[in-house]
């Protein structure tokens, strides 16, 4: 009877120190830690996922393709008929043309050329080139027109007749009425003169300069 007694009294003692054993290993603790410590790994990647995120060059705004700004408020300079004479400039009949220039934008533009043609009756009274086109650096400012912003400037020609023009008009400028010239096209005669050309224009002077040429139309009443 004792002796079973001490048995039973020595399991448990022996049960109890294993549970002792167990908890003194530290098993449970090591679980408990490693999955907290791969809870906190987790955190740590997706804080150093988050933050690369925010910091990657694709993310950040200075990164992005800035739009190249055009000039699309640019308007393009308008030219208008001031007046045209017709008069003997040493013994030679001239024509004599003025033509006005504005320039609509805020900025100053620059004016390089002008060219046209007057004509009358489909009939071509003079014809020339206002202005040189500047080459490379070296040429001055003083080849072109520089057109303040919203200012007009008066542009003034002078070119002798033409021999069909002759025909036309005495040295005086007055049309002659009874002319037996056969160039003119038309059945009634005009009221007024008409200039065609184009100007061109530089927007940008330097190794980047863009080129513009534009064509215009005017009419001058006749006097």
């Amino acid at each position: 009877m004792n002796t079973k007694i001490v048995y039973a009294a020595g399991i448990v003692i022996l049960m109890i120190g294993i549970i002792f054993y167990f908890l003194n290993s530290g098993l449970f603790s090591s679980e408990d830690s490693s999955s907290s410590s791969l809870d906190n790994s987790n955190n740590s990647a997706n804080i150093v996922n988050t933050s690369s995120s925010i910091l990657s060059p694709s993310a950040s705004p200075s990164s992005q393709p800035t739009s190249n700004i055009e000039r699309s408020n640019y308007q393009n300079l308008t030219v208008s008929g001031k007046s045209i004479d017709i008069a003997p400039i040493n013994n030679v009949s001239t024509v004599q043309v003025v033509l006005d220039v504005h320039n609509p934008n805020n900025g100053a533009a620059i004016l390089e050329t002008l060219s046209y043609g007057v004509y009358f009756d489909n009939v071509r009274l003079a014809s020339a080139d206002i202005g040189v086109k500047p080459e490379g650096f070296v040429d001055s400012l003083d080849s072109v027109y520089t057109i303040i912003g919203n200012q007009t400037i008066t542009l003034r020609d002078k070119q002798p007749l033409t021999e069909d023009g002759i025909s036309l008009f005495n040295p005086n400028g007055t049309l002659i009425q009874n002319s037996n010239s056969n160039i003119s096209t038309t059945q009634i005669t005009p009221n007024s003169y008409i200039i065609n050309g184009t100007f061109s224009t530089t927007l940008n002077r330097g190794s980047n300069s863009q080129f513009t040429e534009i064509p215009f139309s005017v009419q001058i009443p006749l006097k």
